[in-house]
């Protein structure tokens, strides 16, 4: 068996210049797929942030409110006065123990408020109270929180209404719900 050689070749001009065309739109492709997938995952990620958020405010406003006496013209909670208006409801809520029955003459009492884009839930637990004291962020990117009372004077109030608008970039999320107090 014999072998030849032949002289050995390299790439014509127009060959490496192809070969360097199709890296460089394989290069494109890759990169935009890339960006579009970015972009696509921050959209889907404000998106269920805001939707959380969403649930948080919902559940814990309806819950506190469901259980409320009373709203209150205003209450101090770690010195800070907080006053019910149309940003501001501050629920009075009779105390219950870890088993469920009801502590006599105690209350806790839940303040939802917005500061700075952040809608926060602050609670004053009764001693022996199942609840928790402290403050609780709901829900940051607020662009506004209103809260509405089926009476012109909010202690007098039997349900209240709440607005919220959140965003996030180009997300936006409108929420509202309601409470209607108990033994009102």
């Amino acid at each position: 068996m014999k072998i030849i050689f032949d002289k050995q070749r390299g790439l014509t001009l127009v060959e490496a210049v192809v070969t360097m065309a199709i890296f460089v739109l394989s290069g494109m492709v890759i990169v935009s797929l890339f960006t579009y997938h970015t972009k696509l995952f921050q959209i889907e990620e404000r998106s269920s942030s805001l939707k959380i958020n969403k649930s948080l405010f919902t559940k814990n406003f309806s819950e506190a409110g469901g259980m409320a006496s009373a709203v209150l013209a205003s209450w101090n909670i770690g010195g800070t006065p907080y006053v019910s208006s149309s940003s501001t409801v501050v629920f009075k809520i009779p105390a219950v123990d870890s088993s469920g029955n009801l502590l006599a003459n105690l209350f806790d009492y839940v303040v939802f408020y917005r500061d700075a884009g952040n809608v926060l839930m602050k609670t004053e637990a009764a001693a022996g109270s199942r609840k928790k004291g402290g403050q609780k962020l709901l829900a940051s990117s607020a662009e506004n929180l209103i809260f509405r009372y089926n009476s012109a004077d909010p202690p007098n109030a039997s349900l209240i209404e709440a607005f919220l608008c959140l965003k996030t970039g180009s997300s936006r999320e409108r929420i509202s719900t309601s409470a209607l107090l108990r033994n009102k």
